[in-house]
């Protein structure tokens, strides 16, 4: 034997017996060394979301096992994050559409995982537009006429709008683009 040995199991190791090359046994107790055995962290992120572009989203790290504090790495759509000094949970916020998994966590021991968790994915959804498919209209008092505007996004929409600056009921709109019968002149903007 060269000197040492590989021990993997945690507990207490105690020499109870020596016996010499010239077969002389000493059966005196050693110290006993205590062999600790941590276990791996383990982290986990909070599934799939979905976002508007204006804001922002928090996915919930959740860090198991082990001893606080620890640091993780997150893979993002813009690469490699390293999040250090964090207890459980912790809060990723970001605002880019893509996947995010944990390559690795590292807990207060210094024992490190990588084991790669499930992988999330942010759906960033863009603001819908509205606007005019045509420029200003000139009819007839007494008469009406038909304006037709556009939207983006996903319907139905809830239109918001004022004509001279004044606030007019919503409406809702299942389809675009959308025909709007008028009868009264005006400057019709601020499309919410």
């Amino acid at each position: 034997m060269n000197g040492s040995f590989t021990a993997s199991d945690a507990g207490s190791y105690t020499i109870t017996q020596v016996t010499d090359n010239n077969n002389c046994v000493s059966s005196a107790a050693s110290n006993t060394a205590t062999l600790v055995v941590n276990p791996l962290p383990v982290a986990t992120i909070s599934g799939n979301a979905a976002i508007c572009a204006d804001a922002t989203h928090d996915f919930t790290v959740t860090l198991t096992t082990g001893t606080a504090p620890f640091s993780y790495t997150i893979t993002t759509p813009g690469g490699d994050v390293t999040e250090t000094n964090v207890t459980n949970p912790d809060l990723y916020n970001t605002n880019t559409a893509g996947s995010y998994f944990i390559t690795s966590v590292t807990d207060n021991n210094s024992c490190t995982n990588t084991t790669n968790s499930s992988t999330s994915v942010l759906t960033v959804h863009p603001l819908p537009t509205a606007s005019w498919n045509h420029g200003n209209v000139a009819f007839c008092a007494g008469s009406n006429i038909n304006i037709i505007f556009s939207l983006t996004g996903t319907a139905p929409w809830t239109v918001s709008y004022t004509i001279g600056g004044v606030a007019q009921p919503n409406i809702v709109v299942n389809s675009s683009p959308y025909t709007m019968n008028v009868t009264t002149g005006g400057n019709y903007r601020d499309w919410e």
